[in-house]
């Protein structure tokens, strides 16, 4: 068999990324060495060198062509597809100052859609937008007295 045939290009190049990003001596390590070995040189080349037999380098190569496979439909659906996330990011990009509350609502009212307040917020992080809140002031504090103290010691700060 044609080692072409055996191994994609792809499944070679994924082994060698990987193989590169391990750093301790691992089963892995010498079974990804061994993937990358029979595609570059030979399966033959590779039984010498490592002192296994074929079918065992057959074996190898057919666990990790099928332990590498991205399942499809895994894990729990989304709420909001892609045209959904579009349409949210260009709201976002548009109302600068929105409150997680306002693109709950925003996003209930236009796209049929409730989402919590924490999926909100992680929905936003994912568009690249972050909420930033004001800090809180004491509800007995007087903005007057602090602009007059901001004033009177402005010249005496080590900063």
């Amino acid at each position: 068999m044609n080692k072409t045939q055996l191994i994609s290009k792809e499944k070679y190049e994924s082994a060698k990324q990987e193989l590169d990003g391990l750093k301790h001596i691992s089963k892995q390590i010498i079974n990804l060495n061994v993937i990358c070995h029979s595609y570059e040189k030979s399966i033959s080349s590779a039984q010498k060198l490592y002192g296994i037999s074929r079918v065992t380098i057959y074996d190898i190569i057919k666990k990790y062509q099928n332990a590498y496979k991205k399942p499809d439909g895994r894990g729990r659906p989304r709420k909001l597809d892609e045209q959904g996330m579009q349409k949210v990011k260009e709201y976002l990009t548009a109302h600068s100052q929105v409150t997680g509350l306002q693109l709950q609502e925003y996003i209930l009212q236009n796209l049929g859609v409730k989402l919590s307040l924490p999926t909100i917020n992680r929905l936003q992080h994912e568009l690249g937008f972050s909420y930033i809140t004001a800090r809180p002031q004491h509800k007995e504090s007087n903005p007057d007295l602090q602009d007059g103290f901001k004033k009177k010691y402005a010249g005496n700060s080590q900063a």
